[in-house]
């Protein structure tokens, strides 16, 4: 076991043990005779889930967001995490095949889980970002403990670099992205640069621009131009539009992703104080069509770090305005998934969590939560939580 699985079984174990009995009573109070709090992003009133969920989830992570026009409803999360038995899984469908009935757990498939990625980190202990593979994610082995104990963790991954960033002049390697026939973009200055991630062969320069994102098939490629614009690249046609910036005083571009269909982008707005730290985020959606038709998704606790799991649903962090007190970077209190048809928002996990990717398809997300990568599974419009796949400080950004 992790040691940030740990600390969420703690966490949970301990808030399942006393869930403070005078709060709890009030909180039940309160409830019994009101209808609970369901405000949804396009102002349509919804509910699918039980009450009793709602006060489970509240029992277990003593989390209640109130304000603003935002439904937080509670995803299940990993077998570390601890429902109380007699609690059915917050849905209103049959299990479907892919669900066990009994725990309302899916059949989560690993295989279908990518084992290598693309990061940047300092790999030679220089100071300098490199542009590494790391591969045989996610595989875990057996150890004993000092104590005697039989213990599982996460196996390191092989590191490979790809890109020495000493070799890279003037300015520092920033991020990455992974195309679907194994291209690694990497971003360095105001330029997009590609190389093969089996061999590292140099591919050049891509595009221009920072921090790229790409369609699911790898033609479309969305960057961040200097003054936040969103430069919209169809790499085979050598072709591009560009999508319009914030208005003076609404923030800094700093995260943009295409949906797989390659029709809507989404991106990242940051507004900060006079010293640079943050004060707050959104995110803004428009159809590559319409380069001032951004829409903002509407939150509470502040969202950001959006990345596409579906041509309508989006992974965001959630609770950005809290978590990113004091910090220059954008951190999120949880994970979780805004479904833009029906305004609805539900968060997985709670932890302080930064850069937020999907795969191409859509069915696996990676967060990084400063001490490595945490996985979760996209089934059946939840996400789930597969626990920590790489234990590595220091990752600046990474993609599968």
């Amino acid at each position: 076991m992790t040691d940030v699985d740990q600390i969420l079984r703690d966490h949970a174990a301990a808030a399942e043990a006393e869930p403070s009995p005078d709060g709890w009573e009030r909180l039940v109070a309160g409830l019994e005779d009101e209808p609970p709090l369901v405000v949804s992003i396009d102002g349509r009133a919804r509910n699918p889930h039980p009450r009793r969920w709602v006060l489970a989830a509240a029992a277990v992570v003593a989390v209640l967001v109130v304000a603003g026009a935002v439904t937080l409803t509670r995803s299940q999360v990993d077998e570390d995490m601890i429902r109380p038995a007699d609690t059915a899984p917050p849905t209103t469908a049959a299990p479907t095949a892919t669900t066990e009935a009994s725990a309302g757990r899916p059949v989560i498939d690993d295989a279908s889980r990518p084992d290598r990625i693309a990061a940047v980190l300092d790999q030679n202990g220089d100071g300098v970002k490199d542009v590494v593979r790391l591969e045989g994610i996610g595989v875990y082995e057996d150890f004993v403990d000092e104590q005697g104990h039989e213990a599982t963790r996460v196996r390191a991954p092989e590191v490979t670099m790809l890109v020495d960033g000493t070799s890279v002049p003037f300015y520092p390697i920033e991020s990455v992205e992974v195309l679907p026939d194994g291209t690694v973009l990497y971003t360095a200055g105001n330029a997009v640069h590609g190389v093969d991630i089996d061999d590292g062969a140099p591919l050049g320069r891509i595009a221009v621009g920072r921090n790229p994102a790409a369609s699911a098939n790898g033609r479309l490629i969305a960057t961040i131009l200097p003054r936040g614009d969103v430069w919209v690249y169809d790499a085979p046609a050598d072709t591009g539009s560009r999508l319009d910036p914030p208005a003076e005083g609404e923030g800094e571009v700093t995260v943009v992703s295409l949906s797989p269909d390659g029709t809507r982008v989404a991106r990242q707005r940051v507004l900060r104080d006079a010293d640079g730290t943050v004060v707050d985020t959104a995110v803004d959606v428009t159809d590559v069509g319409d380069p001032d038709g951004w829409e903002e998704v509407e939150h509470s606790p502040g969202i950001g770090l959006p990345v596409w799991i579906g041509d309508d649903v989006l992974g965001v962090g959630i609770g950005t305005r809290e978590a990113s007190e004091g910090q220059t970077e954008v951190f999120t209190a949880q994970v979780g998934m805004a479904h833009l048809s029906t305004g609805e928002v539900r968060w997985s996990v709670g932890m302080g969590f930064r850069h937020l990717e999907a795969t191409p398809a859509g069915d696996w997300v990676i967060a990084d939560f400063g001490g490595g990568l945490r996985a979760f599974a996209v089934v059946d419009g939840w996400l789930w939580d597969e626990g920590t796949v790489v234990q590595i400080d220091g990752i600046v950004d990474a993609a599968w």
